[in-house]
């Protein structure tokens, strides 16, 4: 199986919108995250999978109430799929969350899309047509999907979440059901599934 790392910031980092907040990016009825992907141009399919997935996700979440009853929202910059785009779209993602944006990874193992034994891939598939009927369940879009189910562990960091306290809770839950796919992880690693590598 392929495996993806990514800088949270080519991903999702919580962007700073609004003015008074207790955190950048959380006000009292969203949390905003931001994605810096190739969006226009020969391989905008990359980038625009994974934004449709994440997307996917968070109409997931966001049709069951949100996290603590904020929606979650995507906010994405294209990159063109140009490592000096890309550098200014991630910089700028960084500088918009502070210094906690940085040295932050999400690393992944994706199952077959089709896989019979995960309720996840099922509920992913179900996700994509609810959000888009014409779309085609693909692997850079189940991609997406993960990471953005990911965001549901916002819900455990409590009622007034912050990037440290998901951070906190990634690192200390030990596990995370994403629908018969199992994330472990611990305060020194984020090892994630091990089921498919």
């Amino acid at each position: 199986m392929r495996h993806l790392e990514v800088f949270a910031a080519a991903s999702l980092l919580v962007l700073s919108f609004g003015a008074a907040k207790a955190e950048n990016g959380v006000t009292r009825d969203q949390i905003v995250f931001g994605q810096s992907a190739v969006l226009q141009g020969p391989a905008s399919a990359l980038g625009l999978g994974m934004q449709e997935g994440l997307l996917a996700a968070f109409d997931e979440v966001n049709r069951k109430g949100g996290v603590h009853g904020r929606k979650l929202k995507l906010t994405s910059i294209d990159d063109g799929y140009e490592p000096s785009r890309s550098l200014v779209a991630t910089r700028k993602l960084i500088e918009d969350v502070g210094p906690e944006g940085a040295g932050v990874i999400v690393s992944q193992v994706v199952p077959f899309r089709w896989e019979a034994s995960l309720k996840v891939s099922a509920d992913y598939r179900a996700a994509i047509k609810a959000r888009n009927p014409k779309a085609e369940p693909e692997f850079v879009s189940l991609e997406g999907y993960l990471v953005g189910r990911l965001a549901a562990a916002l819900e455990r960091a409590g009622a007034e979440p912050t990037r440290a306290g998901f951070l906190k809770v990634i690192k200390e839950s030990g596990a995370f059901d994403l629908g018969g796919l199992q994330m472990t992880t611990a305060p020194t690693t984020t090892k994630g599934s091990t089921r498919f590598s």
